[in-house]
């Protein structure tokens, strides 16, 4: 469970993303797939170098259920104190009922929100849950919450304190305004018409490298870690860890609210300890969950060249996620490791790289560029596909069915691209539906009345990825579409070990990929033959 010496001034809460009425069932199995919330790590370790006395509570791990945690919280804080809670879309909801269920236990807990979704729509979310949480931060949450906790009940100096935001008690927000980031909105939603209030975010630390190596024995036990069913398994357990935060695109699915496009990675000496002390608790294989791997290709040679040196980081292994342009950048890259010339890729393989995870989102190139704004060809995919198996690294595929304006034979095109990829070397797949998540200009274009989308982009439980929480009606351009149909896109889900499925009930369907296939086509054959006979008539 938690370590703790004495009793905490502040708790930091990850609540557990599961439904409550799988957690028995899971329990009983011994565990679930889980991973370990770096960013609540990171601001617990900061604020243990200013001096507080912090514990993190991981009730995802834990497998802890909503009335669970409260007793956890109770336990851990008996005398009370300050609990901040990580906000992701897929769990925001469920952590506002735990908090609402704690406040009304006691008035002891001092409780603030932050993380992705409340940085990504901190207005709607403190309008909804504010009077549940005293507080909510905004962007990277190492450099404010500390002021955060020393000013608690100073209102006045906290409104002008960026990255905070509150309700006071007659149902006023406050927050320190940024107009640019308001302006910018309208921008993407090509409609900058007048300007609009934003909460400025939170400063950030330029140098992470002046940040503390997390202190991952918050945690407890590590060993309960297993981070999915698609790791190259050794026998040993996988941890998560950070080299890098930001990314530099802008593709119209994603958020970069917390950590901006501005890329900011640990030097090659810093990595090294990081990981040495992660060697030192057990690990033996990491899981690099920067935004995105591969932007230095400087820092990604002598990181490597160092873990061949390092005897304490012998036999570890490691895994990433990048892109299909840099990984052809750093194929290109030529090499020199003891007196053999090769690749990037066939260096950072030696140095224990076993996986990287490229997504083509869709196999139609066209669609690629105009409805999501990622402009990589199916040529560069293929190359880098090819070249990630030539150099002996493992290839993942992230995939997405139902974008704005795909066809059902666009969508056929996905998984068939998938099968193409699978002969260049591509060994897993994860197919997902499109969803426009808050803050994305995805939803900026829904808000603007552009696009059109079946869902609520207020529903943030429905936006699970796996489940649809609606499905497009128009092209990116707000031109009426041809998209495929629900039953279709929930045919197309998928966590496939390509050749066959992962999971025992899979198995037991027998729906290899090339099965699928067959199912879908005659879907897509039935939809345009209903069809025809409807125009016909």
């Amino acid at each position: 469970m938690v370590q703790k010496t004495t009793t905490p001034e502040i708790l930091l809460v990850a609540p557990n993303s599961f439904a409550e009425r799988d957690i028995p069932e899971l329990k009983s199995r011994g565990g679930a797939f889980s991973i370990p919330s770096v960013g609540i790590l990171c601001v617990a370790t900061y604020l243990k170098k200013e001096g507080y006395d912090v514990a993190v509570l991981d009730a995802d791990k834990e497998l802890l259920t909503e009335e669970e945690t409260v007793a956890k919280i109770q336990e851990l804080m008996p005398n009370g104190g300050f609990v901040g809670w990580a906000g992701w879309i897929t769990t925001i909801d469920k952590t506002a009922r735990i908090a609402a269920k704690l406040k009304s236990k006691s008035s002891k807990y001092r409780q603030f929100l932050g993380g992705p979704h409340p940085s990504a729509v901190p207005i709607r979310t403190m309008e909804k849950y504010g009077d549940i949480f005293s507080y909510e931060v905004v962007g990277e949450g190492e450099l404010v919450t500390p002021i955060l906790i020393k000013n608690w009940d100073n209102q006045e100096f906290l409104k002008k304190v960026p990255g905070i935001v509150f309700k006071d008690n007659k149902g006023k927000l406050h927050y320190l305004k940024d107009t640019v980031r308001g302006y910018t909105r309208l921008l993407l939603g090509n409609k900058p018409s007048s300007k609009v209030d934003w909460p400025t975010h939170a400063d950030r630390i330029e140098d992470i490298n002046k940040l503390p190596i997390p202190e991952y024995e918050l945690l407890g036990d590590l060993t309960r870690y297993h981070l999915s069913e698609f790791t190259p398994q050794k026998g040993e357990f996988q941890l998560a860890m950070l080299t890098s935060r930001g990314c530099p695109n802008a593709c119209f699915f994603c958020d970069q609210e917390v950590s901006g496009h501005m890329w900011r990675g640990l030097t090659p000496k810093r990595i090294i300890e990081h990981m040495e002390y992660l060697r030192r608790l057990g690990v033996v294989d990491f899981y690099l969950t920067d935004d995105l791997y591969l932007v230095s290709l400087d820092v990604v040679e002598e990181t490597a060249r160092r873990i061949l040196k390092n005897k304490n980081l012998k036999g570890c292994i490691w895994t990433a996620i990048t892109r299909a342009n840099l990984v052809v950048r750093a194929a290109k890259h030529t090499v020199t490791y003891q007196g053999s010339k090769m690749n990037l890729l066939e260096l950072i393989y030696k140095a224990g790289c076993r996986q990287l995870h490229i997504a083509p989102e869709t196999g139609n190139e066209e669609l690629r560029y105009q409805a999501i704004g990622k402009r990589i060809s199916n040529q560069t995919i293929e190359d880098a596909t090819e070249a990630m198996a030539k150099a002996g690294i493992e290839v993942k595929l992230l995939n997405m069915v139902g974008l704005p304006g795909e066809t059902p034979k666009q969508t056929l095109e996905t998984l068939k691209y998938i099968q193409k990829l699978e002969k260049k070397g591509a060994v897993y797949a994860m197919i997902s539906i499109c969803t426009p998540l808050p803050n994305t200009q995805l939803a900026i274009l829904i808000e603007q009345g552009i696009l059109k989308w079946t869902g609520n982009l207020d529903d943030w439980s429905s936006m699970t990825l796996w489940n649809a929480a609606g499905v497009f009606t128009t092209d990116i351009n707000g031109k009426k579409a041809d998209n495929t149909p629900l039953d279709i896109l929930y045919a197309c889900r998928g966590k496939h070990r390509l050749g066959k499925l992962v999971t025992k009930k899979d198995y037991e369907r027998g729906e290899t990929l090339e099965q699928k296939i067959k199912i879908v086509e005659k879907m897509v054959d039935d939809y345009y033959s209903k069809k025809q006979k409807k125009s016909a008539i």
